[in-house]
C-alpha cells in the first residue's frame, strides 16, 4: 500500500557518512532547490534519497495539484522540477505547460515515472520536457538533473550577455545619434539662413546644390530621429498592436520625402 505525499516542504540534510554517494559526484554538498509534482510519498521519499546519495542537499517543496504548483513557482525561484506523469488530478504535460507560462527563463523539467510508452515519451520532449527517468531506473537521475542544471545555467549566461551586447548596442546608437542631430540641425538652420537672405545671390546652379544640401540634411534628421527611437523602444518591452498598413507606407513615404500620391511599383522578385 503507498502513501499519499500531503504538499509537502522538505530541507534534506547532506548525505552522512553511511550513505553511499556517487564517486567523484560533483554535487557534493550542492543544494538544489526541487519543486516535486508528486502524489505518494513512498516515491517522494525515494527521490529524495536519490538525490541525497549523489551528494546533493535538496531544498524542496511537493504539490499535486496546478494552483498548488502555480502557487510554488510564484513564492520562490527553483533549480529543477521533478513531475510525475500521471496524478489523479494532474499531469506532466501540464506542469510542463505551467513552468513555460510562468518561468523566465525556463527552468528544467524531469518527467520521472513509473512507466513511459515510446509515444508518450516523444509527447513530453515536444511539450518541453528536458528528460523522462523511469522509477525502476532512478540511477540515472542525478545525472540527468546535474546535465540539465548545468545547461540551464550556461542558457542563463548566454541570454545574459546576449542582452549586455544589445545594451552596449543601444547605448551606442543612441550616444552617435545624439551627438550628430546638434550638427545636422546646424547644417538644415544654414541653408535656410542661405535660401531666405541670401537667394538673390545665387544662381539657378548655385540654387540646386543649397537644395540638395537641405533635402540631404532633412532626411539625416529623420534618419537621427530614428535611430534615437530605436535604442529608447529597445530598452524597453514593445508591445504588439494592430496597425494600418496604408497608414504606415504614407508616413514611411513622407519620412523619406516622396508624396504619398506617387505611384510606386513594388519587384518582389521571383
Amino acid at each position: 500500500m503507498t502513501r499519499k505525499a500531503p504538499v509537502a516542504k522538505g530541507h534534506a540534510p547532506a548525505a552522512g557518512p553511511g550513505t553511499a554517494m556517487r564517486k567523484g559526484g560533483a554535487a557534493a554538498g550542492r543544494p538544489l532547490k526541487v519543486l516535486f509534482v508528486e502524489d505518494n510519498a513512498d516515491d517522494l521519499e525515494l527521490l529524495v534519497l536519490t538525490l541525497r546519495r549523489d551528494g546533493y542537499v535538496p531544498v524542496y517543496e511537493c504539490v499535486d495539484r496546478a494552483q498548488a504548483m502555480i502557487a510554488a513557482l510564484d513564492k520562490q525561484s527553483w533549480d529543477i522540477v521533478l513531475t510525475d506523469h500521471n496524478l489523479p488530478s494532474f499531469s506532466s504535460l501540464e506542469a510542463i505547460r505551467i513552468v513555460y507560462e510562468k518561468c523566465d527563463p525556463v527552468i528544467p523539467v524531469i518527467v520521472v515515472s513509473g512507466a513511459i510508452g515510446e509515444e508518450t515519451a516523444v509527447e513530453l520532449i515536444k511539450a518541453g520536457a528536458h528528460d523522462y527517468i523511469l522509477k525502476d531506473k532512478l540511477a540515472r537521475l542525478p545525472l540527468a538533473v546535474e546535465r540539465e542544471i548545468n545547461s540551464a545555467e550556461a542558457r542563463r549566461k548566454k541570454v545574459a550577455s546576449e542582452e549586455q551586447m544589445v545594451l552596449e548596442r543601444e547605448n551606442f546608437i543612441s550616444i552617435v545619434a545624439h551627438d550628430l542631430r546638434a550638427p545636422a540641425q546646424r547644417v538644415e538652420t544654414m541653408v535656410e539662413v542661405l535660401l531666405s537672405d541670401y537667394e538673390k545671390c545665387f544662381d539657378d546652379d548655385s540654387k540646386d546644390i543649397i537644395f540638395r544640401i537641405q533635402r540631404s540634411a532633412v532626411h539625416l534628421r529623420l534618419m537621427l530621429a530614428s535611430l534615437l527611437a530605436y535604442s529608447r523602444y529597445g530598452r524597453g518591452a514593445i508591445s504588439g498592436k494592430i496597425a494600418s498598413l496604408p497608414r504606415v507606407v504614407t508616413t514611411v513615404l513622407e519620412n523619406i520625402g516622396i508624396d504619398s500620391d506617387t505611384r510606386l511599383a513594388v519587384d518582389l522578385g521571383d
